[in-house]
């Protein structure tokens, strides 16, 4: 493509560049919403003010292009080294198109993005993205720019300073945006006035102007004024001028907030005094501009001068020891001093965690120190020491040291002076009166005495006091049993004391192993208790019992009741050891061996443990393959275990029965016989060869008989007859054979026979061979009789003729019949071989192939076959081959004819020439050289009987080479410059140079030192015996004068020398010459190196970027250093070869100018605080004579913060109308009481720390209200103030009249009694989440209630009510049946809850509404008169009555849908 970025659409303000294999994008993003409420110049402003963002996205028709963004594109991943920069373009409205600065497509790789310049109004993206690019692809990479969004600064001016009834005030109100590149994005400018119904803002003398143009959509009030939401660019400033008009007397006789700083000619200032622990002159009013006023201040007796505060910040206390002057006073100001008592430091106070140890054991040691002066007082420079004794070394890796407390102590200092010797120091600089020095380490128990003690001393104030602790040194005894008891392990052994130690066995165990302290103790001299004496250390014990094995009789088994002759019988064999699972029997064997009925075939003998006790390995051993006799010993046999042994047997059948016994021996180990039995069973195998007889016969029994018959088939005549492989007479068996008392298997087989034609044919490969090759042989046998004639153990046999022998692995035969063959060797030194066939049918072929080597130089090449079988004729066949030689040719760097093959008896010509720049050397016919001088070109080999090999060996010319060099391109002065000589041969190969000779001399600008020349030569590959070593001759060491010599080089060869120059002056370049002469080349053949003189000028920034270090700059060169600020810091110092200089002129770069010497440069800048505030209250809802906790909580950013100021403001018409007061006695900082002021002043603030700013608050008004109050923080390097808000809510407490009746005064059983409860708010305000609760307080059985609750004339189910509006009354009925005939009263009472009730605790301590509103009601039970007698045999009717609780019905019906106030 001809342009490296192509063009695209941005939308929502992203642009994104897209370059071949690389695309990113860059966006534009909003930050939070902020509030920014009461900002101002001073303290003394007019009015409550608020600049307050909208909430809505920022559209993207009020953001700013993206044109100017540029991008760097870096190979590596801190992007340092920029390839090429990328630069956005608005090519019309919302398009973009990037252009890179080289022009060229970026190579296939990895390139890192980062962004070097933001767009206008927006922040730099200072991330580094990785892009993997692809050839051919475009990658995507999405970057984003956040808006440069600022928060506008607000000030506020008066045109008069006083004021009176029918008196106009012009206000001025102006918003400016501070920045230079950020916007201020949909600000709103809103005033408030707090003067009541006194005055009111001229609605038509309200104008508003953006930089002069004037601004419409200014919503007006008598009260209020808010502007329309506008965009500050960069420097713009909102101005907002209105009146207002005095009608009546104002508040308390002023306008608030229209007096400003400009008080006419009688501007009064105030100076406010305080003091702690002493007493001061008191606070002044009424002082006049420019005028002077002196504070005195005294202490209290037993205090001194702590601290001296002015307008909070500390001055030097001794130059203000009892006063203070104010000179030409044009401001407010504050002066407090801080008296403080002296301090007392108590005798520390050192401990262990326990009152003994073992050796080793971890001792925890804490010391305390307490400063028990009065509050306030502080102990300066208070140090704790402590080391190692003989029984107690310290861990110097566990000091950890604090302070207990609050009162501000400074944090300790560790210092370990020596962890070999334990001993450190702990230092506070500063202990405050009520704190304590804790410190903690671990030690360990050396135990070398009987007492553990450790000493720690504490001085202060010149004073030292020590302190010892102490603990008893103790042992312990371990012990351990196996299959046995023992006394459990001891702790706490006292030192120098005896203990003894009683053990015994489990029943069924004995005794085997006593090992104390890992060593092994006779067993007779401690059989069932050890005693240890004297004891100074630790120790262990452990006793091993051993149990007693018990091995059953085997279990012998076979794997089928009957078998035939020959028959596979599969032997198992299991014996298991019964033993506990510790016990062992040892050497255990087990034996078997042939019986006469069963013979064993060791090779399948096999034998595995069963078990998980870890049993030795069986050990399988044959004693007599032949017998079948075998053994399988168990060395170690295990409780719990058995043995399984297999293997096969094969069934004899010479006897009734098939057995087989075998026996178990051992150590201590009674023998056991173990045996098996099966019944032998016999078959007649029958084979009928063209033509019928009986099956085979199976299962037959011993001493039975059984009869077979045969038949041919039709046009055959009988053969043969075979009984057991044995032939019988055919006259004598015809047709049948009789097998009686049948003991073993038997076969009978018949042959009826046909007529047999056989052939033989032999054939080589190849007509000729040479000596060592391979002849292919192929023997062709075949019967071309009928298919049923047969020619009986035929047999092909081949032997090799004179010099051939056969490779009998490559035998292989191709059989076309049915019968079977084998293949046996003859003669393995010749193999010779047969192969012989059982039979050999009509039609059967066979091709027998193998491979023969030719060993030995011969007349002829020939091979005999031959065939023979019963049935048939011998017939031969023979093959016939020519011998031939081989003619093996070689060359070295030349060319030579190929090898030749030559028949017995023939000619070969060998040609030969040198490749270029090669000459003859050598040539070896059959490993002699011969004259190369009657060879030069061709060799004759004639009348050829054997194998021949030639060699030719041409030899290279030689090309000598050197070459100079210097270890760098530059140097210093007083560098040394390391020199190298290498010295080649660079000809062809095998070309060597003799007579070598390497000069050097001193030059002009450097000296060589001659005592450092080194020479070596590297091994020859190509001359192996070649050991010849350099020569170094130093002609004159004062002019650098040397030779270094070398009898011979080969190509494979390098000769290096190396020495040392020394510069010798400041300037011009470096030179020097070598030169090199050989046998071959008397002329000289030089080779210069060069190098030159550069300075270095090292860089370093902090807070920053820098140029990197110039490095190797040449001499008289200039050098810039440019730097600049990360963001968010600003420059501190700079330091010119280690010396600070003036920042004046040099605040972004720095010359070092016609470079002599090396330099060094660096540049610090510091990090901008970024502190953040938190404001919070104890809660979020009160009521009159609540006490509200406030607590600010500043927390510093990752940079140290100085001259952090702290302010909190309220509303101060709240305070003065008396809706909330604040408790100047409850401000507290990080814990410590502070008196009350605007602002409070932080020295310094750590990275992280924390102020924590408490105080309390009283309501005072009982109504519904709000109360609102901002905090704020500043430090040094911030340009504006952080600012946070809290609003707490004020709840009228609820005023409800409570009125029950009913509807009527008396009731009967049966009687439906109707309720009336009217609730009446009575006070200004809504009362929320009623919640009515009835019950009946006396007479409880009497009435049962009926779910029928209503409110205001409609059901509910719950007696709650969501809202009760002031004046407004709710009506709730419901009704009660009477159910028991009695004559007595019910009364029952409600009770109203509510939202926001004062509360107090009952006697169990639980928060319950304070005298909640209530009434009672209280009806009469009637009883009826009693009924009349009934006659005898009447029914009676009994009525039962059950009284539900009426409490536990309306508990069930009142249901709390929110909590009361503070419940």
């Amino acid at each position: 493509m001809s342009r490296i970025f192509k063009r695209l659409i941005v939308f929502t303000m992203f642009a994104t560049m897209l370059i071949p294999g690389l695309a990113f994008a860059a966006s534009s993003g909003t930050s939070n919403e902020a509030n920014v409420v009461n900002v101002v110049e001073k303290t003394e402003q007019p009015t409550r003010r608020a600049i307050r963002k909208q909430t809505k996205e920022i559209p993207d028709a009020d953001k700013p292009t993206l044109a100017g963004c540029k991008f760097g594109v870096y190979s590596d991943e801190n992007a340092t080294n920029q390839i090429d920069t990328v630069e956005i373009v608005e090519t019309s409205p919302g398009v973009y198109e990037g252009l890179n600065k080289s022009g060229e497509a970026l190579p296939a790789g990895k390139v890192y993005v980062k962004e070097i310049k933001a767009a206008k109004g927006y922040l730099l993206n200072t991330n580094i993205y990785p892009v993997t690019i692809k050839a051919g692809e475009t990658i995507p990479l999405t970057i984003k720019n956040d808006l440069d969004i600022v928060e506008p600064v607000l000030t506020k001016t008066s045109d008069v300073q006083t004021v009176r009834i029918g008196s106009t005030v012009k206000y001025t109100v102006k918003m400016t945006n501070p920045s230079t590149t950020g916007t201020a994005y949909g600000a709103i400018l809103e005033d408030n006035l707090e003067a009541g119904n006194s005055a009111h803002i001229v609605a038509d003398s309200v104008k508003a102007d953006l930089d002069g143009t004037a601004v419409t959509n200014t919503t007006v009030t008598e009260n209020s004024i808010k502007s329309a939401p506008v965009n500050l660019g960069p420097g713009q400033v909102l101005t907002v001028t209105y009146n207002v008009k005095v009608t009546k007397n104002l508040p308390n006789g002023e306008l608030k907030n229209t007096l400003g700083k400009n008080r006419g000619l009688h501007q009064e200032f105030n100076i406010q005094t305080t003091v702690e622990n002493g007493t001061i002159d008191p606070s002044m009013a009424r002082i006049y501009l420019n005028e002077n006023r002196t504070i005195n201040y005294q202490p209290n007796t037993g205090y001194r001068l702590s601290k001296v505060y002015v307008d909070g910040a500390e001055v030097n206390k001794d130059n203000f020891t009892s006063s203070y002057e104010f000179r030409n006073i044009d401001q407010d100001h504050r002066i407090h001093v801080v008296y403080e008592p002296n301090p007392n430091v108590e005798p520390p106070v050192k401990t262990f965690d326990k009152q003994s140890y073992h050796k080793g054991e971890t001792v925890k040691n804490e010391i305390l120190v307490n400063q028990s002066g009065k509050e306030g007082s502080t102990a300066r420079n208070v140090v704790v020491t402590d080391k190692n004794t003989p029984t107690l070394k310290i861990n110097s890796s566990t000091i950890r040291a604090e302070i207990v407390g609050t009162h501000g102590s400074s944090e300790p200092k560790v210092n370990v002076a020596s962890a070999e010797t334990g001993e450190f120091t702990v230092t506070v600089d500063e202990l405050k009166g009520g704190d304590k020095i804790k410190v903690t380490f671990d030690g360990e128990a050396l135990n070398t005495a009987e007492k553990i003690t450790n000493t720690a001393k504490v001085t202060s104030e010149g004073k030292t006091q020590e302190v010892t602790a102490e603990a008893t040194s103790a042992f312990k005894i371990t012990t351990n049993v196996v299959n046995g008891t023992i006394d459990p392990s001891v702790n706490g052994i006292p030192y120098n004391n005896d203990k003894t130690i009683n053990y015994q066995p489990k029943d069924g165990y004995k005794l085997k192993k006593i090992t104390v302290d890992g060593k092994d103790v006779d067993i007779t001299t401690a059989p069932s208790n050890y005693t240890f004496s004297k004891i100074t250390g630790d120790h262990e014990i452990t006793v091993v019992y051993e149990g007693a094995p018990n091995v059953g009789t085997p279990v012998k088994t076979f794997d089928k009741k009957s078998y035939n002759k020959n028959d596979i019988v599969k032997n198992e064999i299991t014996a298991e050891q019964k033993g506990n699972s510790d016990s062992i029997a040892k050497n255990i064997v087990i034996s078997d061996k042939n019986t006469d009925s069963l013979k064993i075939d060791t090779d399948t003998i096999k034998a595995k443990i069963v078990g998980t006790n870890s049993s030795s390995e069986p050990v399988v051993k044959v004693v007599n393959k032949e017998t079948g006799e075998f053994t399988v010993t168990i060395a170690e046999f295990k409780g719990g275990d058995s043995v399984k042994i297999t293997f096969d047997g094969k069934a004899l059948n010479t006897t009734e029965k098939i057995t087989n016994v075998g026996s178990l021996t051992g150590d201590n180990q009674t023998k056991l016989d173990f045996s098996a039995e099966a019944n032998p069973v016999f078959k007649i195998t029958t084979k009928v060869v063209n033509g019928t007889i009986d099956p085979e016969a199976n299962e037959l029994a011993y001493n039975s008989n059984k009869k077979i018959s045969y038949q041919p088939k039709e046009g055959y005549e009988l053969d043969t007859v075979k009984v057991d492989g044995k032939e019988v007479s055919k006259e004598d068996f015809k047709s049948s054979y009789d097998f009686n008392k049948i003991t073993d298997n038997h076969e009978i087989e018949v042959v009826y026979k046909g007529t047999n034609k056989p052939s033989l044919d032999k054939k080589f490969d190849k007509k000729e061979y040479s000596i060592g090759e391979t002849i292919k042989n192929i023997i062709n046998f075949k019967n071309d009789g009928n298919k049923d004639a047969k020619v009986n153990d035929a047999k092909v046999k081949d032997t090799p003729g004179n010099g051939v022998k056969i490779n009998t692995d490559t035998i292989k035969v191709n059989y076309t019949g049915l019968g079977k063959y084998v293949i046996n060797i003859v003669d393995n030194v010749t193999g010779a071989f047969e192969v012989v066939f059982d039979f050999f049918s009509g039609g059967d072929e066979a091709t027998i192939t193998y491979d023969a080597v030719i060993e030995k130089n011969v007349e002829t090449i020939e091979n005999t076959a031959s065939a023979e079988g019963v049935g048939m004729n011998k017939i031969d066949s023979k093959a016939v081959a020519t011998p031939k030689y081989k003619i093996t040719t070689e060359v070295v760097n030349g060319n030579i004819t190929p090898n030749q093959d030559v028949v017995k008896g023939g000619d070969s010509k060998i040609e030969y020439t040198p490749k270029d720049g090669y000459k003859l050397s050598k040539i070896t016919v059959d490993g002699k050289d011969v004259d190369k001088s009657k060879f030069d070109k061709e060799y004759n080999f004639t009348k050829v009987s054997e194998d021949h090999k030639i060699k030719v060996v041409y030899e290279g010319i030689p090309r000598p080479t050197i070459k100079k060099s210097f270890d760098k391109e530059s140097y210093k002065v007083g560098e040394t410059i390391k020199a190298t000589v290498d010295v080649a041969e660079t000809g062809h190969p095998s070309s060597v140079s003799h007579d070598i000779v390497v000069s050097d001399a001193n030059q002009t600008g450097f000296k060589i030192k001659t005592d450092t020349i080194k020479a070596t030569v590297s091994k020859s590959t190509e001359r192996p015996d070649v050991n010849e070593k350099p020569q170094v001759e130093v002609v004159d060491a004062e002019k650098g004068t040397f030779k270094v010599k070398l009898a011979s080089l080969d190509s494979t060869q390098k000769l290096t020398i190396t020495y040392d120059m020394e510069i010798t002056r400041e300037s011009g370049s470096i030179k020097n010459k070598a030169t090199l002469v050989t046998g071959e080349y008397p002329k000289e053949v030089p080779s210069e190196a060069t190098s030159k003189l550069t300075f270095d000028v090292g860089t370093k920034v902090t807070g920053g970027k820098i140029t990197p270090p110039a490095n190797d700059v040449p001499f008289g060169k200039d050098v810039v250093i440019t730097y600049t600020p990360d963001e968010n810091h600003y420059l501190e110092k700079i330091l010119i070869d280690g010396k600070e200089v003036k920042k004046d002129k040099i605040e972004k770069s720095y010359t070092f100018e016609k470079i002599e010497n090396n330099h060094n440069i660096e540049v610090i800048y510091k990090k901008v605080p970024t502190p953040s505030i938190e404001k919070k209250s104890d809660k979020k809802d009160y009521i009159k004579g609540d006490i509200a906790e406030y607590t600010v909580k500043v927390t510093n950013g990752d940079s140290e913060a100085e001259n952090v100021v702290l302010a909190d403001i309220f509303e101060k018409e709240k305070i003065d109308n008396k809706v909330i007061e604040l408790d100047k006695s409850s401000i507290k900082i990080n814990g410590k009481s502070v008196p009350y002021a605007d602002k409070y002043n932080i020295d310094k603030l750590a990275p992280k720390a924390e102020v924590v700013l408490t105080y309390e608050a009283k309501i005072l008004e009982d109504g519904d209200n709000t109360v609102k109050n901002d905090a704020s923080v500043i430090a040094k390097g911030m340009t504006k103030e952080i600012v946070t808000e809290n609003v707490i809510n004020i709840h009228e407490i609820p005023k409800l009249d409570v009125n029950k009746s009913s509807d009527k005064q008396s009731y009967k059983k049966g009687e439906t009694i109707k309720y009336l409860v009217k609730i009446t708010n009575t006070g200004k305000f809504d009362v929320h989440n009623l919640k009515i609760k009835d019950s009946i307080v006396k007479g409880a059985d009497y009435v049962k209630l009926n779910n029928d609750f209503a409110i205001d004339g409609k059901e509910v189910k719950t007696l709650e009510v969501e809202k009760l509006a002031p004046g407004k009354t709710l009506e709730l009925t419901y009704t009660g049946v009477v159910t028991k005939d009695v004559s007595d009263q019910v009364t029952n009472k409600v009770v109203v809850g509510a939202d926001y009730m004062e509360m107090e605790k009952d006697n169990t301590g639980k928060l319950v509404p304070k005298n909640p509103p209530s009434a009672e009601n209280t009806v009469d039970i009637e009883k009826t008169p009693a009924p009349v007698n009934v006659k005898t045999g009447d029914a009676q009717n009994v009525l039962t009555f059950v009284a539900l609780g009426m409490s536990a019905l309306l508990a069930a019906l009142v249901v709390a849908s929110r909590k009361l106030k503070k419940n």
